[in-house]
């Protein structure tokens, strides 16, 4: 059985993909991640800056992001937990400054 060879035809029968291939479908691939996930970061930037301060909200995000990695499937994973985590963090700055106005009330009274 003869192989051709040209800049198409990478599978070599018994062989599988040659490295050269490889190499440009996995760079290919993390650059649709790349975008992807930059994406959805400024689609939760975008929803989020009026609630949560910008450390707080690029934290959050990167935290979603680290945990998303630690799955089999990040793409997946990733939108879902940052949304989670956001709307908890703007959760939990609502209530810190409602304590911080309760405690200033009741220093100045």
């Amino acid at each position: 059985m003869r192989i051709l060879r040209n800049s198409i035809n990478t599978f070599t029968p018994g062989r599988g993909l040659k490295k050269p291939a490889v190499r440009r479908i996995k760079a290919a691939a993390a650059a649709r991640s790349t975008s992807w996930r930059e994406a959805v970061r400024a689609d939760f930037v975008d929803r989020f800056a009026p609630v949560l301060p910008a450390r707080l909200l690029e934290r959050t995000l990167t935290e979603a992001e680290a945990l998303a990695f630690t799955t089999p499937v990040p793409e997946l994973v990733f939108a879902g937990l940052a949304e989670e985590k956001l709307t908890a963090a703007s959760q939990w700055l609502a209530r810190q400054q409602d304590v911080w106005e309760r405690s200033s009330e009741s220093f100045a009274a």
